[in-house]
């Protein structure tokens, strides 16, 4: 009998242009890191104080493949915090957030999402193909996590 917790992560990610037009638009898988496992454990069952919610998307230009080691990401470019949403009952959750124009300019290659709004605990990262996010282009990702 298997009855492991198991989780796993995506992003989809889209690209406008300055009128709203798609750009690019990319389904990305991602992996929960050793550190990211740690800190479900710490808030879901934990009596430690001061335990943060993983609510923060980062963005950035890393192209080193992601790692279950991985505490943070290669090369971050910008953090925002994510609009969550759950459906009680589901086994689904996401965050959503949307880099505006002159935000985090210029190639995205990796994401990932964070307990606080500097430094903090990675719980997943990915990388991608380079998405070259213009000066007046913005760049949505809805980070989603489906539980079993």
């Amino acid at each position: 009998m298997d009855d492991r917790f198991k989780m796993k992560g995506y992003a989809d990610i889209t690209l406008f242009g300055p009128d709203g037009s798609i750009k690019d638009t990319r389904h990305v898988e991602n992996l929960i890191t050793t550190a990211g496992f740690d800190g479900i454990c710490q808030r879901g069952f934990s009596t430690q104080t001061g335990s943060a919610s993983f609510n923060y998307i980062a963005i950035g230009s890393g192209v080193t493949a992601a790692s279950t080691a991985n505490t943070t990401l290669g090369s971050e470019a910008a953090r925002a915090q994510g609009t969550y949403a759950h459906t009680d009952a589901k086994a689904n959750l996401s965050l959503t957030n949307t880099f505006a124009a002159g935000t985090a300019t210029g190639s995205i290659a990796e994401y990932g999402v964070l307990n606080a709004s500097s430094t903090g605990q990675l719980l997943n990262r990915a990388t991608f193909g380079v998405i070259t996010k213009g000066a007046a282009d913005s760049l949505q990702l809805v980070v989603a996590f489906s539980l079993s």
